[in-house]
């Protein structure tokens, strides 16, 4: 079930970005560099999740050392964030997460405006 929870707490903050980006007259559809960004206590466990996400290629991973204590993951895809797609892939995000014991910071990008 934590895992449904999870999921579930995700959705207002990704809907939040999403109203932000709208805010700012974002065209979703738009293809652009999107980061996903995760916490990990242990450096192995960093590590782990970033040899997964890479070798199965479903993000550029990359892994950088904040403490002792915390390492951040940032996963850069390229998509377009329609509410689909983007809650397809931040579920997607807060499932890795649940399965190597990060935190899920969420995702964010820049606004791309219609030409």
């Amino acid at each position: 079930m934590a895992i449904l929870e999870d999921l579930m707490n995700q959705v207002p903050a990704d809907i939040d970005v999403l109203i932000s980006l709208d805010s700012q007259g974002d065209d979703f559809s738009t293809q652009r560099d999107v980061d996903f960004v995760f916490y990990a206590k242990e450096l192995r466990q960093g590590e782990a999740a970033v040899g997964f996400i890479n070798d199965f290629r479903f993000g550029a991973a990359k892994l950088e050392t904040v403490s002792e204590e915390q390492h951040r993951i940032r996963v850069t895809l390229h998509s377009q964030v329609t509410q689909e797609v983007i809650l397809c892939l931040s579920g997607y995000m807060a499932c890795l997460a649940h399965l190597f014991d990060l935190d899920y910071d969420g995702w964010g990008c820049i606004a791309q405006r219609p030409a």
